[in-house]
């Protein structure tokens, strides 16, 4: 039965050499003739096709550089602030309604613990709670605050009125803090300017349009600031950490004018990388963000705060009270500060996921697959005023940028793979369709059928007629006349 189905098959197949095999009267050389020269074609077929799948799946990204420059609107940079030092009537306010203590010398003290809490500069007076707080002249063991050191490092932060005097983009002015959200981050909380990781950035009336074009000219945003700051440069991927260039830093002190020059260099991709395997492209898009606690979007930074909260966890088994509230872990108090502190080498120190000796905690972090790279050059010059300014203004426009491609698509490989067993074996989609149709549908067919009892045919006279329908039709009607008779 099979070979009868075999032979029907390569008879009447599309694919090239196969009815050779099985035509009668063909001498046996013949035959093996066109049977080595399907076998080589078919293995030459698999060869190629599977060398040009692995190839699509290990070489599946390529970069160019684009030169379109006069079509781009290139973004600008988020920018981060944080304040230096522990505002004293903030902290004063808080200290007398929670400890209902005036005296300056409690506040002076309650203050400088806050500060190390806050800042996390230094643990002395850490310590002196630690030991009962018997080293105080002040402070009572009682005051010292063992837990929720969280809220305290939230509730130490400035108003943002108090941080930004006025705010200008391309000479014209606008509500610091309307853009400038607050940013939980792993050195504190901050407040940042078109940064996707920041609150209540959901909304898009909450992003200040701060594109550049060859129609606007270079971008260039002015910050005068009230109080002492850190004024750190990102992309809008980018949250601040520990390895934060410290190029990309500003500390920012009164009566100076900062201008900060920026050479920007984009890397895009194009939507269709989203469909190569993130093993394989080696970078991930912002809503790639499994398994994280922190944020809810990835980046580089993101994922080096959630390794360092993980490595927290396995060390003290709590986090540090400035990182963002994790959805299961808890904060550190002062035990877990100590131990912290004990640990920061480790903690704040990167290594290389291969390596096995020394300090550092091995984070095996993507980049992303959208970024923004850039080099600061800063400048500095004092004023009379009783304020900061940060002037930060792009150098030129960008005149290259780098763009992710992918090598083929989906139909590019179908078309190679497709053109491939069409050049060596003559097969297309309808070859499968004959392999299902001699292989499965006619065998199937034939059996349901042959178990029907078969109908009388017309040559042959119905059970029961005397009629003789190999007469002639004349012959016949006599004969039934007769009969009836």
């Amino acid at each position: 039965m099979f070979q009868h189905i075999l032979k029907d098959f390569c008879n009447n197949s599309s694919i090239h050499g196969l009815k050779f095999l099985t035509k009668p009267k063909r001498h046996w050389i013949e035959r093996l003739f066109w049977a080595v020269c399907c076998i080589l074609s078919w293995c030459g077929s698999v060869l190629l096709i599977l060398s040009s799948w692995e190839h699509n799946q290990n070489n599946a990204i390529s970069f160019m550089a684009d030169t379109t420059y006069l079509d781009w609107n290139t973004p600008f940079v988020s920018i981060a602030i944080f304040e230096s030092e522990l505002n004293s009537k903030v902290a004063n306010s808080y200290i007398k309604d929670k400890f209902k203590k005036h005296e300056d010398g409690f506040l002076e003290e309650m203050r400088l613990l806050l500060d190390e809490i806050v800042y996390q500069q230094q643990h002395t007076y850490i310590k002196k709670c630690l030991n009962n707080a018997s080293e105080f002249d002040n402070i009572e063991k009682n005051d010292c605050p063992r837990t929720n050191l969280s809220n305290i490092v939230q509730l130490m932060q400035s108003p943002c009125k108090d941080i930004f005097h006025k705010c200008q983009w391309n000479d014209k002015e606008f509500d610091c803090c309307k853009y400038f959200l607050p940013l939980q981050t792993e050195l504190g909380p901050s407040y940042a300017i078109n940064n996707i990781h920041s609150q209540d950035n959901s909304r898009q009336e909450t992003f200040l349009d701060m594109t550049s074009n060859s129609t606007s000219g270079p971008g260039k945003l002015l910050l005068e600031l009230a109080v002492k700051t850190k004024v750190y440069v990102l992309s809008k991927h980018e949250v601040p950490t520990y390895n934060t260039p410290m190029e990309n830093v500003i500390i920012a002190t009164a009566n100076v004018y900062y201008k900060i020059f920026l050479q920007v260099t984009e890397v895009i991709s194009v939507p269709q990388v989203k469909e190569i395997n993130i093993a394989k492209r080696q970078c991930k898009f912002p809503e790639e963000n499994a398994n994280f606690y922190l944020y809810n979007l990835y980046s580089y930074s993101t994922c080096l705060v959630e390794c360092r909260r993980r490595e927290s966890m396995h060390l003290c088994n709590c986090t540090n009270p400035l990182m963002p509230a994790a959805r299961t872990e808890k904060n550190c108090g002062l035990d877990g500060m100590k131990c912290l502190k004990e640990a920061h080498k480790i903690i704040r120190t990167l290594k290389n996921p291969w390596e096995k000796g020394g300090d550092g905690i091995p984070c095996a972090c993507m980049i992303g697959c959208e970024e923004l790279k850039y080099k600061v050059f800063q400048q500095r010059e004092r004023v009379p005023r009783n304020y900061t300014a940060v002037e930060i203004q792009l150098i030129q426009l960008p005149s290259v940028r780098f763009k992710r491609n992918i090598v083929r698509d989906t139909v590019d490989m179908a078309v190679n793979l497709g053109g491939t067993a069409g050049l060596l074996v003559g097969g297309s989609i309808l070859s499968l369709g004959e392999i299902l149709y001699y292989f499965f549908i006619r065998p199937v067919w034939e059996a349901v059928h042959s178990h029907r009892p078969r109908l009388p045919t017309p040559s042959e006279p119905h059970l029961g007629s005397r009629c003789n329908r190999s007469l002639p039709i004349r012959l016949q009607l006599s004969t039934v006349n007769t009969s009836l008779v």
